[in-house]
């Protein structure tokens, strides 16, 4: 999300930059000889709707961050 959010103005090839990206974390995570290579674990089941929840938290504070603070800046 960050790096979808500084890389405006958005282009095909940034948001193929992303996807990538994204694909790619997927894919250490799906095959054990990645994920045993780059020492990582898969959280339980239980955990990912704690994950869902605090990556779509971020995703919006890091979108309304600029505003909020552009406003506050603005008012003094």
């Amino acid at each position: 999300m960050i790096l979808v959010l500084i890389s405006r103005p958005l282009a095909l090839w940034k948001i193929v930059l992303a996807g990538a990206m994204a694909l790619a974390y997927v894919f250490v995570m799906v095959v054990p000889f990645l994920r045993d290579y780059f020492q990582l674990d898969v959280p339980p089941i239980d955990a990912w709707i704690v994950i869902g929840i605090g990556t779509i938290l971020a995703g919006v504070g890091v979108t309304l961050a600029p505003a909020i603070v552009s406003r506050l800046t603005r008012d003094e």
